[in-house]
This record gives C-alpha cells, sequence and structure tokens, in this order.
C-alpha cells in the first residue's frame, strides 16, 4: 500500500501530458516489432525515425499548451496582471517549464542516460551485449514512461535478466551434465545476454500499470 501512495504521489507530480503520443508510439512499436516483416535494417530505421518524431511531437505538444495557457491568462481579468507588461516573462516561462516541459526534459535525459549505459557496458566487457535494435529500442521505449517509470522499466528489465541467468546457471550446476552446459551456454551467447522480446511487454505492462494507478487516483478524488 506505501509503495502504491508513493507511486500514485509520483504519478500526480509529474502528470503525463504526452499518454496519446506515448500509447501511439507503442502501439506502432508492437507492430513493427512483431507484425511486419522485413529486414533488421529497416526496423532499425522505423524505430530510429519514431525515436526523433516523437520528440518532435513532444516539443509541439508542450509549445501548443504553453501557447493556449498564455492566452488563457491573457484573456482572464486577474491573470493577466501576471503577463507582460505588467509583469515580466520570467514567470510564465517557470510556470510553462514546470507544467509542459519538465517532463519531457526528465524523459530525453532519461533515455540519454540509458543509450549512454549501453554505450558504455558494451565498451567494458568489449563485446556486442545487445541486439542492434536493443540499442534504440531501450531508449525508445523508456521516451514513452513518464519518469520515474521510465527508469523502473529499465530496471524491472535488467533485473528480470539477471534472474534468468542465475536461473540457468544454477540449473547448470545442478544437472551437472556437461553436454546441457555446452548447449545452454550456447544459448546464452545466442541470446546475447539479452531478452529484447520481452521489452515490449515489460513495456505494456508498467504502460497498463501507470494509466491504472492514475485512474485509481482520480477515481479516489
Amino acid at each position: 500500500m506505501i509503495l502504491l501512495n508513493i507511486l500514485n504521489d509520483l504519478l500526480l507530480t509529474f502528470n503525463d501530458i504526452y499518454f496519446p503520443f506515448s500509447l501511439v508510439s507503442l502501439l506502432i512499436i508492437t507492430i513493427v516489432f512483431y507484425v511486419i516483416r522485413t529486414s533488421l535494417q529497416t526496423k532499425m530505421f522505423l524505430y530510429k525515425s519514431l525515436f526523433f518524431l516523437l520528440i518532435f511531437s513532444f516539443i509541439f505538444w508542450s509549445a501548443l499548451l504553453s501557447l493556449l495557457q498564455y492566452k488563457l491568462w491573457q484573456d482572464h481579468p486577474i491573470t493577466k496582471y501576471v503577463l507582460p507588461p505588467y509583469n515580466p516573462i520570467d514567470y510564465f516561462l517557470d510556470y510553462a517549464y514546470f507544467h509542459f516541459f519538465r517532463d519531457f526534459v526528465y524523459r530525453l535525459v532519461a533515455a540519454a542516460i540509458i543509450y549512454l549505459f549501453i554505450v558504455l557496458l558494451t565498451k567494458i566487457i568489449q563485446r556486442d551485449v545487445f541486439y542492434d535494435d536493443e540499442r534504440i529500442l531501450m531508449p525508445l521505449l523508456s521516451l514513452i514512461f513518464i519518469f520515474p517509470l521510465n527508469f523502473v522499466f529499465i530496471l524491472l528489465g535488467f533485473f528480470m535478466l539477471s534472474l534468468i541467468i542465475i536461473g540457468k546457471v544454477l540449473m547448470d550446476l545442478l544437472l551437472n551434465n556437461k553436454s546441457f552446459l555446452s548447449n545452454q551456454q550456447q544459448m546464452i551467447n545466442k541470446m546475447l545476454f539479452s531478452f529484447r522480446n520481452y521489452w515490449l511487454l515489460n513495456a505494456w505492462f508498467l504502460f497498463v500499470i501507470q494509466y491504472l494507478l492514475t485512474a485509481n487516483y482520480l477515481l479516489q478524488k
């Protein structure tokens, strides 16, 4: 209950004004990943295009909401006095950033951190730890979540990956079968210590949880 209350408060504090864009993007990613039969290079291009399109959509939507808010205050007999020429524009800019741009900045920073983590981990291990499409899918999918759920998405994914690897190692030790061990190691190498088929399932799970927590809070209001 305490955890749910904390998550509810976080979702209230960082309200998801980009929910429609995130939902459409998640649907598109799912269709491209599971339905469209094309080359990996084409899918990579689609993922990258969607990544930048999503960023552009966030900026456009935030700017539009800011302009509408400015117009609303400008036409109001009281709030017009917080705007120029009665007051400096600084107050409105702070308000617009806090309500319409802050979440976008947090999402962008989180996606950048995740991408840098992927690059750093690859250099440290000195091998391709992830599939090529994972390198764009992970930052892309994290971009559709409000902060801090974008980090929860990645942490949950790596936590599940750790459990899978530990489970395989324990199974190998229990069976003590060299041929089986060899097959399992080949499977792990083939996976490149990854489980990219689960990233979308993880994303859908958290996306639904985000919606349910927000809906639950609104009903309690």
